[in-house]
């Protein structure tokens, strides 16, 4: 256990590390357009781009193109998350969130006449994409879980018994939100009936509301081409 919980804030701090060096592309148009996005191959008179707001790839020509732009996309927005995820110990829960620029919270909880979980998050993102986002996650929170089984005996009448199981704890987890689909793994130490640390996850859908820019997030920085018109 302890040599999956190294793996796994090792991929944490990877993940972190990458977040800070990525770069996208600026593209300006001599018509003054300008796209954003990143160009996936180059031919002797177009490049290829994917571009960033909708994924949709277009081929740019190069006589057409006043200057690219290496970037580092910072994308600053506000939005609400709302939808609902799976998650142990079993139960189906809602989700609520809200974003500004790269830090969100969220809560989600859920209970049913056997379990229960209700959580709190603080999120970071290392990429806040409008087609997706992924990042980590600091999660406290509380859950149950009620196991009834019959009892028999051959001098005994039948008996009818209760175990419950209790954790509250603390955690860190890496979450994942694409288009609609929401995933986050994670592991958590805490109090009550289980052994340190325990795994955490939720899959399900989320959706980002009203997401919009409140600034530009483009930077641009280092090299530069050129292309006479």
């Amino acid at each position: 256990m302890k040599t999956i919980f190294t793996l796994f804030i090792t991929c944490l701090l990877f993940l972190s590390l990458s977040r800070l060096v990525a770069l996208q592309t600026e593209v300006t148009l001599f018509s003054g357009e300008k796209l954003y996005g990143d160009i996936t191959q180059e031919t002797n008179d177009a490049y290829l781009m994917t571009l960033d707001t909708t994924s949709k790839k277009i081929e740019i020509q190069k006589k057409d193109i006043r200057g690219i732009s290496s970037i580092n996309y910072t994308p600053l927005s506000q939005y609400i998350v709302l939808g609902c995820a799976f998650g142990n110990p079993g139960i189906l829960m809602p989700v609520i969130g809200f974003h500004y620029n790269s830090i969100g919270i969220h809560l989600s909880g859920g209970a049913d006449d056997s379990a229960s979980r209700f959580q709190f998050e603080v999120v970071w993102n290392f990429v806040n994409k409008i087609t997706f986002t992924h990042g980590i996650a600091l999660a406290f929170g509380d859950s149950y879980k009620i196991t009834r089984y019959q009892e028999f005996s051959f001098i005994q009448t039948e008996k009818s018994k209760t175990i419950t199981d209790t954790w509250r704890y603390a955690g860190i987890a890496y979450v994942f939100n694409a288009k609609v689909f929401y995933f986050e793994l994670g592991i958590t130490y805490g109090t009550g009936t289980y052994r340190n640390p325990q795994p955490m996850y939720q899959i399900g859908i989320l959706h980002r509301f009203n997401r919009k820019r409140i600034a530009s997030p483009y930077t641009p920085i280092t090299r530069v081409e050129s292309f006479p018109q």
